[in-house]
């Protein structure tokens, strides 16, 4: 079995008392499309930020006050642009004509087919199943059910009961 692309373990995140995700727990097998779902304030853009190292006071600090290992850890950081393992989306949607949005969700597709893994936060429920393989729900900033499209699409009560979302699932 190929290693993970990305795996979140135990995962907190804090703004200034509030604290945002709660013990987030997720893997991204590579080549894969991880659906990360949830409603508004559920922590979805909060994670991403918390993969990318946006949170927890360092954002704005200048790489030469970091400490030798932490400048080594920015150096390897940095290498992994040019060819990333992960692709991290959040809301690639929002916000577009229906007809940009079917685009965005093709070029999503080839990406996969290339096999690029690929964290997708996405309101478009359809859109989201139709690409991803794999969802994590997150609720009040933790995660609430891990598992596969095919298991989301089965469980109409799940998706009411943490998306919102009533009627036939997509």
């Amino acid at each position: 079995m190929a290693a993970d692309a990305l795996a979140l373990s135990g995962i907190d995140a804090y703004y200034g008392d509030s604290h945002v995700l709660h013990d987030v727990s997720f893997a991204l097998g590579a080549g894969r499309v991880l659906a990360l779902l949830g409603r508004n304030g559920a922590g979805k853009s909060t994670c991403m930020s918390a993969i990318v190292g946006w949170l927890a006071k360092r954002r704005a600090q200048a790489a030469g006050s970091l400490s030798g290992g932490e400048q080594q850890m920015l150096a390897i950081g940095r290498s992994l642009m040019g060819n990333p393992r992960v692709v991290l989306m959040d809301e690639p949607s929002e916000g577009l004509a229906p007809l940009v949005v079917a685009e965005v969700g093709l070029t999503i597709a080839r990406l996969k087919e290339e096999g690029q893994a690929i964290v997708l936060v996405e309101q478009n429920l359809r859109l989201a199943l139709d690409l991803a393989d794999d969802v994590a729900i997150l609720n009040t900033g933790r995660v609430v059910f891990r598992g596969t499209v095919d298991e989301v699409r089965a469980d109409e009560a799940l998706v009411a009961r943490h998306l919102g979302v009533t009627g036939a699932t997509p």
